[in-house]
């Protein structure tokens, strides 16, 4: 749903493409060249009136400070003016809608285009954002909330599911019904590894299956990751190597990794899961309660350009809670025009 357009590598079309959206005299597009060799421009574009005066400055201040050799790609300027360095999560949202650009200037944020790069940078960005979709903003509200609501649940699913399940088949067995604890009891004894080894290969092998559809071309691609998952499956469960519901557990948040829109983001998930399955194996549900509070801690203390990663649920903004956990219809959103630093609820986007 929604417009069929995006950026190219040229910039005086991406440029045309805002200004045909954004068709306000407000609209500031500043040009900056990066790269001592190759002379890059990176614009910087907001909404004058509308956008922070110190967020524009400080974005301008950052690629100011850029020193490279050559830029050919937005991606460079992404982690040279991070907030943070250290942190599987990203500071930033990018995309290659107009709208969704367009919707996020209208709210206060600050866009970045560069020459050669058919993206565009969103900043500031919040944790949110990524279980947000453009077509949430085309889809009546009701489909919108199901569908997000699904997103936050595959976010547990993709960091904590394979680690629960070795938590509890290693340690808290009377957490599981009789009935399942004989059958899983009957599938594992043929099995010569511990659960959290057996869990750690099977991800690693559905890593690497992932990995090489992505490389392959598309229809040889989808083909590897299809049969490869089925076949390997199958022979490892019977050659008695791996146990069958641990290869429905693994599957199961395979499938949840690709309910999340932003492919970014579940990269840093599918890195969180190791860890999470690492402490499950070694301390049971008392590592999980301790990953996730460990992780809890970790984004509240990021911060992307000044704005707090979890804002607006903590420090908690009402005004700005009716398009986090589910988008609200348009009738309730309340305020017409940007929403506060750190909200969002425009047409279009993602943020």
């Amino acid at each position: 749903m929604g417009p069929r357009e995006g950026f190219v590598e040229s910039l005086f079309t991406n440029v045309s493409l805002m200004r045909r959206r954004l068709r306000t005299p407000n609209l500031v597009m500043e040009a900056i060249p990066v790269g001592t060799t190759s002379n890059t421009n990176i614009v910087i574009c907001y909404l004058k009136g509308v956008a922070d005066v110190e967020m524009v400055q400080k974005v301008r201040r950052r690629i100011d400070n850029i020193n490279v050799e050559a830029m050919y790609d937005l991606n460079v300027v992404n982690e040279l003016i991070s907030d943070v360095k250290l942190t599987p999560f990203r500071m930033y949202t990018t995309t290659e809608r107009p709208d969704k650009l367009s919707s996020a200037l209208v709210e206060g944020r600050v866009g970045l285009m560069a020459e050669n790069s058919p993206a565009a940078m969103i900043v500031p960005t919040v944790f949110w954002q990524f279980f947000q979709s453009s077509e949430d903003y085309y889809e009546h509200y009701p489909m919108a909330a199901i569908n997000r609501m699904l997103r936050m649940l595959a976010f547990f699913m993709v960091v904590g599911l394979t680690a629960f399940y070795v938590a509890i088949v290693t340690f808290h067995q009377e957490m599981i019904p009789t009935v399942l604890t004989l059958s899983i009891a009957a599938a594992r004894e043929p099995v010569p590894f511990p659960t959290v080894v057996e869990a750690f290969s099977l991800e690693i092998i559905l890593e690497a299956l992932r990995e090489a559809g992505l490389r392959l071309p598309k229809p040889a691609g989808q083909a590897v990751s299809i049969v490869g998952a089925l076949v390997m499956g199958q022979a490892a469960v019977e050659a008695g190597v791996v146990s069958p519901q641990l290869v429905i557990v693994v599957a199961l948040a395979g499938i949840a990794s690709f309910l999340i829109p932003d492919y970014s983001f579940v990269v840093a998930l599918r890195i969180l899961k190791f860890i999470f399955i690492i402490l499950a194996g070694a301390f049971g549900v008392f590592g999980l309660i301790m990953g996730y509070l460990l992780l809890g801690t970790h984004l509240t203390s990021l911060q992307s350009f000044g704005v707090p990663y979890m804002s607006p649920v903590t420090p908690f903004k009402w005004q700005d809670m009716k398009d986090v956990f589910f988008r609200a219809p348009w009738w309730a959103m309340g305020k017409k025009g940007p929403k506060q630093e750190g909200g969002s609820g425009s047409a279009g986007k993602e943020s």
